[in-house]
């Protein structure tokens, strides 16, 4: 009977204490997604403005738009020439290893190793898309840039709408020194 009091008493604590801090973890836990949801939502802010920033210098000549778009355009190139070369060396590299060689003991024509030509395809494969990506990325926000500078006041009024008029004021005070 004594045990039987202990274990209820001690799964009253246990119960008790897992009650109390599931309440403390959800209190911490809500707090924490919703100052998160505030600090993505500033951050998008922060992101939506300075585009708009950047495309009302290029709409009042601040920038010039050839000068931008074509030295833009030609980062998109470099950066997949770059990722041609990389793939291109890593395929050589993997190649002349001497390790992965030794793996497998038939051979196959240039990789000398089913392993090392899977090894080879996969890194080049890797390198190219993800300079690819970076690529389209680029190219991607240069095409939305020329579209909302095609349709400028459009593009400031969704603006003004979303952000209100004082951010915009900000910005165009900056613009003006």
């Amino acid at each position: 009977m004594a045990a039987l009091f202990w274990l209820a008493i001690i799964s009253g604590i246990v119960g008790f204490t897992v009650f109390i801090a599931s309440h403390f973890a959800t209190d911490i836990l809500v707090s924490f997604l919703e100052r998160w949801k505030i600090l993505q939502i500033e951050r998008i802010k922060r992101n939506e403005l300075k585009l708009f920033a950047l495309v009302s210098q290029l709409h009042t000549r601040q920038k010039d738009r050839y000068i931008f778009f074509t030295t833009r355009s030609q980062i998109v190139g470099i950066i997949a020439i770059f990722g041609v070369i990389i793939s291109i060396a890593s395929f050589f590299l993997l190649d002349a290893s001497i390790e992965l060689k030794k793996l497998a003991p038939f051979t196959i024509g240039i990789g000398r190793s089913l392993i090392v030509a899977y090894g080879e395809v996969l890194v080049s494969l890797g390198v190219f898309v993800s300079f690819l990506v970076t690529s389209i990325r680029l190219f991607k926000r240069l095409i939305l840039i020329r579209a909302k500078l095609s349709n400028y006041e459009e593009y400031r009024r969704q603006v003004t709408k979303r952000w209100g008029r004082e951010e915009l004021s900000k910005i165009e005070a900056q613009l003006r020194t």
